[in-house]
């Protein structure tokens, strides 16, 4: 085990790569954490827009290389295990050159080439800088106007018979093509460690910049900006270059900080010296603090899914460094867009493979639904962006407040007590509504019944289900929509068989869905479904298992951390289970992502409501961001008159309130009939204000040219006999009719 070197630190650093007492990453050895060479300009953030990187400018290549090439002993460290090498002890020399004590790599930090050394056509300037392999020389390239390139030692040369079949092997990475990967120019012979040894070189394109380890130094001493922003774009660019070579059989290897640079606005992997095809189970490079354990890589031989874990281990290290990410750190309005994020880090690098992202796409289409939540609860006003994994949502989640209140509201018995300011109601939606109305999967293209369920589109369920009757592949996907299916039947008619028919065709999609994982499985590729996940949840929320429920869409929001809907549907669950805070924070995060999804406002705004310190005025902010150009525009004018208008608990509006609720009801665009509902529920809250002191009202067509008791039980008067004109049936007609002879002051005069 090694030492922790923080001070005053007694552990020391486990398996995990943390220290086993004070729980951090291992301290840079003391002259690590000085500021690099000077030189490098950083750009103006002010100009960063979303998704992009601030520019790096370099300064000229030949003064960066090193005019004395020693490696200070605390910099010489095993560039595969990271044990301490080449230090002297008890008075001896350190040695330049040697094997690993603890893993019996070679190692020498002497420069192979000199200046003006040839390799082919290719000059040598002098080294540039030391990484785990050797020496990295600034070259030129005679050939075109001397045009500088990146001179590196391939990995292996201990076989000299093998370097050339090496070097021919490699052949083929000059045809890589990708704006954030390095351009490889040539692979070429040249001197080795010892004369009679020949090496393989790599002729790159020369980047310049500066890598992701100096940034996270940088950061780390206060040097630099690294917001979480940074963190997310470096990872959704180095996932465009991974999965560049992914598509081409290729697996990365060795992806670590120190060998991804930030140039200009954009990054670059610089080394593909350890590039190998996918599957090869041979010995490859890796730096083991960034790469699973061996006897993985042995199992399994060299997969996708295990870059991605190294990509994971390098964000995680940017982020601790981050202003918002270091612990304990105070994320404030970040947190929640922060803890999606730790969510795909921790799958990136989840000890099981199986419970990984299986791909760079994949892994990138989360990403990119973080940023948007980081940026959104930044502040950021962002334009909408379809989710790919479920459909748009149809229905507003709400059960009250969107709409008037019914004419039973009135209808009961014709007293005074149908008179009382309006109670603001629960306007939580059921849970089996919420189960059926929550935006629907969109099939896995790659389901063999896509084709068939794209052009199912009746909306008649029974004939759906004969419909999918038709289809007789083997596919979860139509399992999944006859579960749906079968759960809006049992909601419709309130049949126990439909919902044991919903279960049964979730089980045998399951069962389905379980030989697909296995299969992958033994491919040795992830196989993660959550589609499973989601379909219990559901079954769950309609028998108002609201913590089974929970617990099932968790496992969703695990494996879709940049997805909004689970997000949407755990804000639910903790709403229906009376804990307002967490349900706020999942609503935000929707609401402010997505302007379009209207149900997160109505919750977040119903979460105002809940607890001890109800907050009006917070619940109307929330309706009144719901902006004219959403479908449920007129739903959230509705929610806002009604908030104004209604008693919360035993608080009644205020006098401000109802002025609001009046100036509200001024501007066009309600119906008739809704309109005069809300007048109703205004001018009764108005007569109870009276009644509790005569504060000064707003006077006007709502509530009259003098507002007096009298005047107001006019008023009233006149809207509930609007209201019976609304009636679909004469004992409707005449309660209200009862009642407004009720509110009627005994003479007008």
């Amino acid at each position: 085990m090694t030492r922790c070197r923080r001070p005053g630190c007694p552990g020391t650093i486990d398996d995990t790569g943390f220290c086993d007492v004070c729980g951090l990453q291992p301290a840079e050895p003391a002259e690590s954490a000085a500021e690099p060479d000077p030189g490098w300009t950083d750009g103006d953030r002010a100009d960063t827009g979303f998704g992009e990187l601030p520019p790096i400018g370099v300064k000229a290549p030949e003064s960066q290389v090193r005019t004395n090439p020693e490696v200070p002993e605390p910099h010489r460290v095993c560039g595969r295990c990271r044990a301490e090498v080449g230090r002297s002890t008890f008075g001896r020399p350190a040695l330049a050159s040697g094997f690993c004590p603890r893993c019996g790599t070679p190692f020498s930090f002497v420069p192979r080439l000199r200046r003006g050394d040839r390799l082919g056509h290719y000059e040598v300037v002098d080294p540039l800088a030391h990484g785990g392999v050797g020496w990295v020389y600034l070259g030129r390239d005679t050939h075109l106007d001397g045009r500088h390139v990146a001179i590196k030692g391939l990995i292996n040369e201990n076989d000299p018979e093998t370097v050339e079949a090496a070097v021919n092997e490699r052949k083929h990475l000059i045809a890589l093509d990708h704006e954030n990967i390095v351009r490889i120019h040539d692979f070429v012979i040249g001197p080795g460690s010892e004369a009679d040894r020949p090496a393989g070189y790599i002729v790159m394109e020369y980047v310049g910049g500066k890598s992701l380890q100096d940034i996270k130094k940088l950061a780390r001493l206060n040097r630099r900006t690294l917001p979480v922003e940074d963190v997310v774009t470096y990872g959704l660019q180095i996932l465009d270059a991974l999965a560049y070579l992914h598509a081409r059989g290729l697996v990365y290897c060795d992806l670590k900080p120190g060998n991804v640079i930030h140039r200009d606005r954009r990054i670059k992997l610089i080394d593909l010296g350890a590039v190998c095809e996918r599957g090869y189970r041979g010995d490859v490079w890796v730096t083991e603090r960034y790469t699973v354990p061996e006897s993985e890589r042995r199992s399994r031989g060299m997969r996708p899914d295990m870059d991605l874990y190294s990509l994971g281990v390098t964000l995680k290290e940017l982020l601790v460094n981050s202003p918002e990410g270091r612990p304990p750190g105070a994320r404030g309005a970040l947190r929640a867009g922060l803890a999606s994020l730790e969510l795909a880090l921790t799958r990136a690098t989840e000890p099981d493979w199986r419970r990984r992202f299986p791909s760079a796409e994949e892994m990138r289409e989360q990403f990119e639904g973080i940023l948007r939540q980081i940026a959104a609860l930044r502040g950021t006003e962002l334009p909408p962006k379809p989710s790919s994994r479920f459909a748009p949502a149809v229905e507003l989640l709400d059960a009250e407040l969107y709409r008037p209140p019914p004419l039973s509201r009135w209808t009961g018995p014709a007293d005074e007590t149908a008179l009382e300011t309006d109670r603001i109601p629960d306007s939580r939606p059921l849970p089996p509504r919420v189960a059926l109305e929550l935006p629907a999967p969109l099939p896995d293209p790659r389901d063999p019944a896509a084709g068939f369920l794209a052009t199912a589109t009746t909306g008649d369920p029974r004939r759906l289900l004969a419909e999918l009757d038709g289809f007789r592949g083997r596919s979860i996907e139509a399992g999944l929509v006859r579960c749906r299916v079968h759960l809006a039947l049992a909601w419709q008619a309130g049949e126990a068989q439909e919902f044991a028919a919903a279960a049964t065709a979730l089980e045998e999609a399951g069962d389905l869905a379980l030989e697909e994982r296995r299969r992958r499985e033994a491919a040795q590729e992830p196989a993660e479904d959550w589609r499973i996940h989601w379909h219990t949840a559901l079954l769950a929320l309609y028998r108002r298992k609201s913590d089974e429920a929970a617990a099932a869409f968790e496992e969703v929001r695990r494996i879709l951390p940049g997805e909004l809907v689970p997000r949407l549907a755990l804000g639910y669950c903790a709403e229906v289970r009376d804990r307002p805070s967490p349900a706020a924070a999942h609503y935000a995060v929707v609401w402010r992502t997505d302007r379009t999804e209207a149900s997160a406002a109505f919750g977040l705004a119903r979460t105002h409501l809940a607890g001890p310190s109800p907050d009006r005025d917070a619940a109307v902010s929330v309706v009144d961001s719901v902006g004219p150009a959403s479908k449920h525009y007129d739903a959230a004018r509705t929610a806002a008159i009604r908030l104004r208008a209604g008693r919360i608990g035993e608080a009644g509006p205020g006098a401000a309130d109802l002025e609001d609720a009046v100036r509200r009801l001024a501007v066009p665009g309600h119906d008739r009939a809704g309109r005069a509902r809300l007048v109703t529920l205004v001018r009764q809250a108005a007569l109870g204000l009276l009644a509790d002191g005569s504060p000064e009202l707003p006077e006007g067509e709502i509530l009259g040219s003098r507002v007096t008791g009298p005047g107001l039980r006019l008023l009233l008067e006149d809207s509930l006999r609007e209201l019976a004109a609304q009636a679909t049936d004469d004992d409707e007609h005449d309660t209200l009719i009862d009642l407004a002879n009720t509110v009627r002051p005994r003479s007008r005069w």
